[in-house]
């Protein structure tokens, strides 16, 4: 384990999870003399429950090649997952710089939900078997965690644009239900880009709320924390949720937190409700459903993010606190004519 997994608050319970891992993997070692094995999972995130089972991967040569398996270990599934060293070398390789950009999107090709989620699931994971390859392995990919997090934050959110995408095709077809439905994974996602953003990083939304309340609780305000518990069949505003999710990516793609605001009214700004951020190795990106994309700073996308609610006094305020945070400066009228440049490209409006 190279990366904080926050461990230290699993249960006893969860404990012997972990430790029946171990066992599993000294039993396949005997199975697999030559194999690097390692374990991984919710357990080892400091998730989990007494019911988790056992991931289990089995690092093969690169000549060797073996179907996954789920095999019977002290009368539990155990899952065991075959991967060559190139593949998981490769996968550390291409995920250790965040390269992704406005004119390059390769890299959001290969990093895969999938294959981000394998790689998350190798750092946080525990090295049963080796010849000092995985470790080598862990460790480059922990010296690269800063980036590495910026991948995976830009992964959920080019999910949620993803997802903006269908809500726009289930709200053009007439299907409220389906959008609402799709606005609550859009919401995950960010949730999810957030929790990356502080250091929690695991890939998955079963374990959403777990995350959320150890990481963080009511920081954003118990508004906030309501809306991402929603307690099944509780109704949710299609609007509510769409704007939430946009304030989370702002915040997962800036690195910079603001207490998210009520529905606008006259005087203040209103954010497009259709536009997601995706974060870029320049900035940002602010995507909409059938428009252009428009490339912003990391200051503009913030800039994008506060405004929504907010009267242009406010937003001004708000926005020059968050730069002298950061070591910059811009005055009130930079700041209104950049909200204004915004506006032109249709990303907000004044109300």
């Amino acid at each position: 384990m190279i990366i904080e997994s926050r461990a230290s608050s699993r249960s006893a319970e969860v404990d012997a999870v972990v430790e029946r891992g171990r066992r599993a993997g000294a039993w396949l070692k005997e199975r697999f003399p030559q194999a690097r094995i390692y374990t991984g999972g919710a357990p080892l995130a400091g998730l989990g429950s007494p019911f988790s089972d056992i991931d289990i991967f089995v690092v093969l040569n690169d000549d060797q090649s073996r179907l996954d398996e789920q095999l019977d270990f002290e009368g539990e599934r155990l899952d065991v997952e075959h991967i060559t060293l190139k593949n998981l070398s490769t996968a550390i390789d291409e995920c250790s710089e965040f390269r992704f950009s406005r004119d390059d999107r390769r890299q959001m090709a290969f990093a895969s939900r999938a294959r981000l989620d394998h790689l998350t699931r190798f750092a946080l994971g525990e090295i049963l078997a080796d010849d000092h390859v995985l470790e080598t392995l862990q460790r480059q990919l922990g010296r690269a965690v800063d980036e590495f997090t910026k991948l995976l934050v830009a992964r959920h959110c080019v999910d949620g644009a993803n997802l903006a995408e269908d809500i726009a095709g289930a709200l053009a077809n007439g299907d409220a239900s389906s959008a609402d439905y799709l606005a609550r994974e859009q919401l995950y996602r960010s949730a999810e880009a957030y929790l990356c953003s502080k250091g929690d990083r695991y890939i998955g939304t079963k374990w959403l709320w777990a995350r959320w309340e150890r990481t963080v609780g009511d920081d954003l305000g118990a508004e906030v924390r309501s809306s991402i518990h929603r307690e099944p069949g509780e109704p949710s505003g299609l609007d509510r949720t769409r704007r939430l999710a946009q304030d989370l990516a702002v915040m997962a793609s800036t690195g910079h937190d603001y207490h998210p605001t009520a529905k606008p009214h006259p005087g203040t700004w209103a954010r497009r409700a259709d536009t997601v951020v995706v974060p870029t190795r320049e900035g940002a990106l602010l995507l909409t459903p059938g428009r252009d994309d428009v490339a912003v700073s990391w200051q503009g996308a913030l800039l994008w993010g506060l405004a929504h609610g907010r009267t242009m006094e406010q937003t001004t305020a708000l926005m020059g606190e968050a730069l002298l945070k950061a070591g910059e400066s811009a005055t009130g009228e930079e700041i209104a004519e950049y909200c204004h440049d915004l506006a032109g490209y249709g990303v907000m409006d004044l109300r």
